[in-house]
């Protein structure tokens, strides 16, 4: 990944524009795994709990704690990797230098959340909530960080503020 060795991605047009479009199609995913979620496991906490642990008045059968895990299984590989590449285009922006930490934190601390409060709702139901929030807070900041990536590729982060 030659990238990660170039200091200027701007002065590179082939590469970022190479780079933008990885970005747009990163978005795209999460976007359409945020819809796969919603119709899968749900939003609401009511949902969520109707399609876990199931439902005897709507006759909906609880999932199977391998059907859980093969879920997890595949939201975890498709987060990290797209983490992993949108973190590793926005530590190239210099301007943000001390954000990055604490957003690379962040983002990887609520995937794991999200990841890990799915299988603990059936130990404890109050985990619905955390659920739907730490999975609306992760896909949010990952759409919010490619944007602010895609927009330092454009050229509209990259001038100093204070510049003598």
């Amino acid at each position: 990944m030659k990238f990660t060795v170039t200091k200027d991605l701007t002065s590179r047009g082939y590469l970022s524009n190479i780079l933008i479009l990885i970005l747009i199609s990163l978005g795209l995913f999460i976007v359409s795994y945020s819809y796969f979620q919603i119709h899968s496991v749900g939003f609401f906490p009511s949902e969520i709990k109707n399609n876990i642990l199931g439902n005897e008045e709507l006759f909906i059968e609880p999932k199977s704690f391998m059907l859980i895990l093969e879920e997890i299984h595949m939201g975890i590989f498709g987060y990290i990797v797209t983490a992993v590449i949108v973190l590793m285009v926005f530590v190239q922006i210099k301007r943000l230098e001390k954000f990055f930490y604490s957003v690379s934190l962040t983002v990887m601390g609520l995937i794991l959340l999200d990841s890990i409060s799915q299988p603990l709702i059936l130990v404890w139901e109050p985990f619905i909530y955390g659920k739907s929030i730490f999975f609306t807070l992760s896909n949010t900041l990952l759409l919010i960080l490619i944007c602010i990536s895609i927009s330092y590729l454009l050229g509209f982060l990259n001038k100093p503020k204070n510049e003598k």
